[in-house]
Order: structure tokens, then C-alpha cells, then sequence
């Protein structure tokens, strides 16, 4: 049934709530729609270990996936939330490795999938530039 429901802007304590279905049943439909939520896995686990645990699993299958729109997704919440993090070292050290640490899945997925080149290596630029915005 998760994959029958609209998540397009839907909120974010919904989207908590049916991440962990989604991310066990590796639902792709909503693959671009959890990105919300997977992108602050790191702060999330913090508040909420279960689901930071999730969130953690949702934002490893993304980027260990080729889908462009869920790679995206994650490197646009992750831009835009920069602005309301201030100049906290610690915070922008926590998301730079979280970005480092995709970048390497996707390096290691364009390694088993080089058909799949032009997609992933878009998906690498976006990650390589959200990095370069938390310098």
C-alpha cells in the first residue's frame, strides 16, 4: 500500500511515520519522497533513534540506487537547510561526511553499473556540489 500513496509535499511527520515501511519494503515509487527525512539522518538520530535508524537505512539506499530525483532530492534539502544552519563547524562537519560517505556509495555503484554512467556521474556532480557548498 505504500507505494499507492501520494507523498508528493506531503509532511514531514507523515513521512516519519511510513519511512521505516518504505525503506524495509524498498519501495523505489517513494524513493524521491523520503529524501526529506533521510538527508538529516544524522541529527534525526539524535532525537529519535528508531528513527534515525530509518532514516540512516533510507539515505544508504539512495545513494547505493541509481534515481537521479531521490539524489537530488537529498543534495536540494541539504542546500536549502545550509542557510538555517548558521556557521556551526560541527554541523556542517556531520553533513560533509554524511555527503562524503554517499559520494563513495555512488562511486562504488558507477564502478558495478558503468552502463549506467551518465546517470550516475549527474548524481555524483549534485553530491560534489553540496559538498563544495558546506566548505
Amino acid at each position: 500500500m505504500a507505494d499507492k500513496i501520494d507523498l508528493e509535499g506531503a509532511p514531514e511527520n507523515l513521512l516519519s511515520k511510513l519511512l521505516p515501511i518504505i525503506v524495509k519494503n524498498k519501495v523505489t515509487s517513494q524513493m524521491s519522497n523520503i529524501a526529506q527525512v533521510a538527508a538529516f539522518y544524522p541529527f534525526i538520530k539524535f532525537q529519535n533513534p528508531e528513527l534515525g535508524k530509518a532514516a540512516e537505512e533510507g539515505f544508504n539506499w539512495i545513494m547505493t540506487s541509481d534515481n537521479l530525483k531521490a539524489t537530488e532530492s537529498i543534495t536540494k534539502m541539504v542546500s536549502q537547510a545550509k542557510g538555517q544552519m548558521g556557521d556551526n563547524p560541527q554541523v556542517k562537519m556531520m553533513i560533509t561526511q554524511m555527503l562524503k560517505d554517499g559520494l563513495s556509495k555512488k562511486m562504488d555503484l558507477l564502478k558495478q553499473n558503468p552502463q549506467s554512467a551518465a546517470s550516475i556521474n549527474k548524481q555524483i556532480d549534485a553530491i560534489n556540489k553540496s559538498i563544495e557548498d558546506f566548505k
